[in-house]
This record gives C-alpha cells, sequence and structure tokens, in this order.
C-alpha cells in the first residue's frame, strides 16, 4: 500500500539480522511481498563469516541460529526466486545493469 505513493522507495536489510532473526515467519512474508523493492546490504565489513551468517539465515529453515548480539535467530528460508531479488536482482534493476 505505501508503495504506490513512493514508487521510489526501497530499503536494504543492512544491519537489521537480529530483527528479521527473531521474527522469521512475519519477515519472510514482508520480503516475498516486496521482493521487487528490498535490497540486500551490509555494513558489518566484507569477511566471510559475515556473508556465512547472511546465507544462513536468509537461505535456511536452520532454528536457534546464534546471532551477533545476544538473541537467537530462526531463518527465514526464503523462495529462490526471492533470493534472487534480494542479492541481485533489484540493484541491478535500479542501477541500469544489464
Amino acid at each position: 500500500m505505501i508503495w504506490r505513493f513512493w514508487p521510489n522507495l526501497f530499503v536494504d536489510v543492512s544491519a537489521r539480522d537480529y530483527e528479521i532473526g527473531r521474527q522469521p515467519r512475519t519477515a519472510g512474508k514482508f520480503l516475498q511481498h516486496y521482493r521487487e523493492r528490498v535490497l540486500f546490504g551490509t555494513d558489518m565489513g566484507r569477511e566471510k563469516f559475515i556473508y556465512q551468517g547472511w546465507w544462513r539465515l536468509l537461505e535456511t529453515g536452520d532454528e536457534y541460529i546464534p546471532g551477533r548480539i545476544w538473541w537467537r535467530y530462526y531463518g527465514l528460508d526464503l523462495a529462490p526466486d526471492v533470493l534472487q531479488s534480494l542479492y541481485q536482482g533489484n540493484a541491478r534493476r535500479l542501477l541500469n545493469w544489464q
């Protein structure tokens, strides 16, 4: 609904792993519904373990995942089309990359 009024509004998931991982069903539905408006982003560095944590959170249905802070996370088990949009499709479209 809000997207109808602001067609240029996009969001990213950077620094939201602890919120997404604590509400996997709601976050999964949100990411599925708005998959054309959400970008993957992180400001936590380029170390391999950072990305492995994100991949586990977004791509698996794992439960009780150790998180960055004291909360435990639950995997979202997102569909391949949502992951493709999140990881690269939306950025390519926004930046007009072929």
